[in-house]
């Protein structure tokens, strides 16, 4: 049995909320696999105020997943998620962790039907990364697309995506021959998928390096176990190119992630941003602004229940500056899309708060995601 032992800090100025996560998850009806009520799913755990965990959570479920198996550990870990909303924010890697850590204890096809789309993702990602850096040398990555297809329905899409994740952290490769890999997959959904996983990996890469060198270059040598990925300068300047020629989804969805490229260059100027977009064929152009609104909202990070007002000062001083309409509304639709399509639970519309002014674009990019 794991015993999580904590000293509890007394005082009018720190508070801690004692938890059964298991007792106290909310039905949902996209909340994958219930949870059976077990001594290790109990666990008390400490969280404060703002829902960080006092103890350290990664080696908690770690234990939890040896004791009990993966089952509970994953279901333990979303309970968490759905209570706290900072730690639900921020568990990807906790996820991803318990995925590695199951597909090379259990069977993978099995573990794979615990995921949920909880923790973006970070589960199914996990388990699909270990299978590909354990395999053999000839690799085939459709092995990869068959786990994805034994995974909940809720879940399969961002299991392709992960697909993209998986051949990059397999080894050594490229940009451009990533991107290759996935042209070869068997369907144009899953071609597009798993095209915004690899360019994803190539350019949060990208970005964390430049950060890196710009706050503190000397932990660069502090973090031996990050490896920067190569690209080149054409690669930079227009990662998506090897995909012309590909399915239009997926040479489309590629154009959406351009911010993780060009924020390390641009920063915040987002004129030049919609200026280099619109020198973009006219096909993708769109996608292109749309990025620029997924930019604006990772600068700020507020969500879909911060109070409109938060919403409209940061839209009037970002997307709402810009020159052209297409550029304005392919920002609004980048930026509410990113808001919605992580969030779970039912929530008023920010587009009715914020007024006709920020049409259509606003409602465009709420409407895929937002539960009503």
């Amino acid at each position: 049995m794991l015993v999580v032992a904590l000293a509890l800090l007394v005082g009018a100025a720190t508070a801690v909320l004692l938890v059964s996560p298991g007792s106290q998850r909310p039905e949902s009806s996209n909340s994958g696999p219930a949870t059976t009520p077990t001594t290790a799913a109990q666990q008390v755990g400490v969280f404060d105020q703002s829902g960080t965990p006092q103890f350290d959570a990664r080696e908690a479920l770690r234990e939890i997943s040896a004791a009990q198996g993966p089952k509970i550990a994953i279901e333990t870990l979303y309970g968490w998620a759905e209570t706290y909303k900072a730690f639900g924010m921020t568990c990807h890697n906790d996820a991803h962790m318990l995925g590695a850590l199951a597909a090379r204890t259990d069977d993978p096809m099995l573990v794979a039907t615990y995921a949920t789309t909880r923790c973006d993702n970070g589960y199914i990602h996990g388990i699909l990364k270990s299978i590909a850096q354990d395999a053999p040398q000839q690799f085939d990555p459709d092995a990869l697309r068959v786990v994805c297809s034994q995974a909940n329905p809720s879940v399969r899409e961002g299991c392709e995506h992960g697909i993209g994740h998986a051949i990059v952290l397999r080894g050594s490769i490229s940009l451009t021959e990533g991107l290759g890999v996935c042209l070869k997959l068997d369907s144009d959904p899953v071609v597009a998928q798993c095209v915004t996983g690899v360019s994803m990996e190539f350019g949060v890469n990208n970005m964390i390096f430049h950060d890196l060198r710009s706050m503190d270059p000397g932990s660069l040598d502090k973090n031996g176990d990050l490896k920067q990925l190569p690209l080149t300068a054409e690669e930079l300047r227009d990662p998506c190119a090897p995909l012309r020629g590909g399915t239009i989804e997926g040479l489309d969805i590629c154009y959406r992630h351009l911010h993780y490229f060009w924020s390390t260059e641009l920063g915040r100027d987002y004129r030049s941003f919609a200026e280099r977009c619109r020198s973009l064929p006219d096909d993708v152009n769109g996608s292109c602004y749309q990025s620029m609104g997924a930019w604006v909202w990772q600068e700020k990070e507020i969500y879909a229940d911060s109070p409109p007002s938060e919403h409209k000062k940061v839209l009037d001083g970002s997307c709402m500056t810009l020159q052209w309409p297409a550029a304005v509304n392919g920002c609004l639709h980048g930026y509410m899309h990113t808001i919605w399509q992580s969030e779970e639970r039912k929530l008023p519309s920010i587009c009715a708060a914020l007024g006709p002014a920020y049409e259509p674009g606003c409602s465009v990019g709420e409407s895929k995601f937002r539960k009503s």
